[in-house]
């Protein structure tokens, strides 16, 4: 299908595959779903996990989103071996997502990466991960109450994070360089994958918020999650119209050369 003649920007959102009932879902959190839609004003497209196959859908999007998720990336992909046997894992997409990011990249698709997304990331590129922060000296508590029914609870604004100094996000911050946010993860980037540079650090040091310098257009990952009631956070907002901007940007340059 030819999305060109949509008349919003479309934005891809990457689908895990989940088991309900016995059957296989390809799918994502609505609020994902419904930021493209109400914040950014654009439409949606789900990208179901099912390999190199999805990458045809890049030619026709002008943005992509790298969701939030409760499974690991594999730590095959990166060299080491399963720490952590317990956790949910998502074959399929891996196999979709971290092909889509380097393609993605490539072509000069605007990339936001949101929690599983900014490690996909940064696994994408060459780097490694943490398999469980718990494990890791002198860490925060980043998945604080991760496993509560109560989404305002789960979704709490746990710890802060700073900044990079002159960096990209610190140019969009309207509200200073120190960011209250609620980051909810186990896994997080231990080494950091090529041409990507640190935009923010947690108190512990751990990285919250990279940016991949070669991109030729928005290519940002974080680590917490923006999606969750961005109208009333400034820095949530600021975040999604510099991507949107790009994601304009993007269209105009589709429409143009079609």
């Amino acid at each position: 299908m030819d999305y060109s003649g949509f008349m919003q920007p479309v934005i891809g959102l990457s689908c895990c595959v989940k088991n309900v009932d016995k059957l296989h879902f390809h799918g994502v959190g609505e609020r994902f779903i419904r930021v493209v839609a109400d914040v950014l004003g654009a439409t949606p497209l789900l990208i179901p996990s099912i390999g190199a196959s999805a990458l045809q859908v890049l030619p026709h999007l002008d943005g992509l989103i790298m969701t939030g998720s409760l499974s690991m990336v594999d730590p095959a992909h990166y060299g080491e071996d399963i720490a952590l046997p317990e956790a949910c894992y998502d074959a399929r997409r891996d196999q979709t997502t971290l092909s889509l990011i380097t393609a993605a990249l490539g072509q000069g698709v605007p990339l936001l990466g949101i929690c599983r997304g900014i490690q996909e990331m940064n696994v994408a590129l060459g780097g490694t991960l943490h398999q469980n922060l718990k494990q890791v000296p002198q860490t925060l508590d980043h998945l604080d109450q991760g496993l509560t029914n109560d989404d305002a609870a789960r979704f709490a604004k746990k710890h802060d994070v700073f900044l990079t100094p002159d960096g990209f996000l610190a140019g969009l911050s309207p509200v200073g360089g120190t960011l209250r946010v609620n980051s909810l993860h186990t896994q997080a980037i231990k080494t950091l994958g090529s041409d990507l540079t640190i935009e923010a650090l947690a108190p512990d040091g751990v990285i919250e918020a990279v940016r991949v310098t070669t991109a030729p257009r928005f290519a940002v990952g974080i680590q917490w999650h923006p999606e969750w009631e961005p109208e009333s956070d400034a820095f949530s907002m600021a975040l999604f119209q510099a991507f949107l901007g790009d994601v304009e940007i993007s269209r105009a340059f589709r429409r143009f050369s079609s």
